[in-house]
């Protein structure tokens, strides 16, 4: 019913390209079966199905609540939830029906909506909070010297990113995005962002994951080749921009450095703030044409690229539309020879590179911070935190 629901175009939902170009249908062999039947083959169908793709949710809350289910949700996790105050609270509660037994250990759990990291920081040390997760090394300065604190470092950290509309004025122009490549200093991002600790982007993929391609390089800082970009780019006496700037106090320093990078080689960029909830929808909506994101990764290479790049991927919100590229992907992604499929996406990479659909700047390094009462915390690399096997050993 969920994957049926998902491929429904009525429905349209964002996982629907994603599952519709394999799955052609879902037969239900008994109670505990189904077979998934493809299109062609498709190696990556565990992991689409460990991410949003297959995320099961009850028909019949769907059912009772229409349109209004995501305020609502029933799932098959270890919690059930409780209430949702927006912009205050999210309280879930421990799921007695939950398949594995023995968990989850925690009776309840309230997810606070905090307004930044910073005052994060200071209700986890006054035992308001039992855990904190999002930091950056900055933050965590003081807590790395805090007794009963504990750090949790993440190894795959987000990919941060600018995006802009490729086919639209006045980023389709080649030399533009060439020129506010060469502008920006990456390697002062990490040091300044993230205390040195992250790690420059070439591509949307991290060393450490078989797909990453060491080959693969974005214009480096050069500020007079940035300028002479400029104005081959038709802008010889620079360029305004509006930069749009979400609230989250990493996206606001990374704007804050872009404006004056930029600015340096006759760019002038205007900020333009925008509520951290609100961003993403707008640009998904495509109602925002330059805009700092930032992705995790996925357990499969077609997660994240089919997704951002592929002509019909469902959050192509650069809008990015190459031939060349959808043929790699295509071919890529119904391989099962793991060499072939890494030379296809080597050269799509490569594609990515030149064309500069979306401008790489870092890969994060990130913490969550727990009180020493909290056990059992493990980060993935969605950066989705899990509390099944959370528990604690105090108030």
């Amino acid at each position: 019913w969920n994957l049926d629901r998902r491929m429904d175009k009525a429905i349209r939902s964002p996982q629907l390209s994603g599952l519709s170009s394999v799955i052609t249908s879902v037969d239900v062999v008994n109670q505990n079966t189904v077979t998934i039947r493809l299109s062609k083959p498709f190696p990556g169908l565990l992991g689409s199905l460990g991410q949003r793709e297959g995320y099961m949710v009850s028909p019949a809350a769907v059912q009772k609540w229409g349109a209004d289910f995501g305020s609502h949700p029933v799932g098959t996790g270890p919690f059930k939830f409780v209430e949702w105050v927006r912009g205050s609270h999210l309280t879930v509660v421990k799921n007695p029906d939950y398949w594995e037994k023995g968990l989850p250990y925690l009776d309840k759990i309230v997810l606070n909506d905090i307004a930044n990291s910073v005052v994060g920081v200071q209700r986890l040390t006054t035992k308001e909070v039992d855990i904190v997760d999002t930091l950056t090394p900055r933050d965590v300065l003081q807590l790395e010297k805090t007794p009963n604190i504990k750090l949790y470092p993440i190894k795959v950290g987000r990919w941060f990113s600018l995006h802009w509309h490729w086919d639209e004025p006045p980023f389709n122009n080649p030399a533009l995005r060439e020129a506010i490549a060469y502008a920006i200093d990456r390697k002062k991002m990490v040091e300044i962002l993230m205390s040195g600790k992250g790690t420059v982007a070439e591509s949307p993929t991290p060393p450490g994951l078989w797909w990453f391609d060491p080959k693969v390089k974005i214009p480096a800082y050069n500020p007079e080749l940035a300028k002479k970009k400029l104005v081959e780019a038709g802008y010889p006496s620079g360029i305004d921009l509006t930069l749009v700037m979400p609230s989250a106090v990493v996206y606001e320093q990374l704007c804050q450095l872009v404006q004056e990078q930029l600015g340096a080689v006759g760019i002038r960029v205007k900020l333009e703030p925008v509520a951290e909830g609100d961003f993403y929808a707008r640009v998904f909506k495509g109602l925002i044409n330059f805009v700092p994101t930032r992705w995790t990764q996925r357990p499969d290479p077609d997660g994240l690229f089919f997704l951002l790049f592929h002509s019909q991927g469902p959050a192509n919100t650069s809008r990015y539309h190459s031939a060349a590229a959808d043929a790699l992907l295509d071919k890529a992604r119904v391989m099962t020879n793991r060499k072939e499929r890494v030379a296809l996406y080597d050269q799509f990479q490569e594609l990515l590179a030149k064309d500069l659909p979306v401008l790489p700047l870092f890969f994060s390094e990130e913490y969550a911070g727990a009180r020493d009462v909290v056990h059992g915390f493990v980060w993935i690399p969605d950066q989705i935190p899990r509390y099944r096997e959370l528990w604690k050993s105090g108030p």
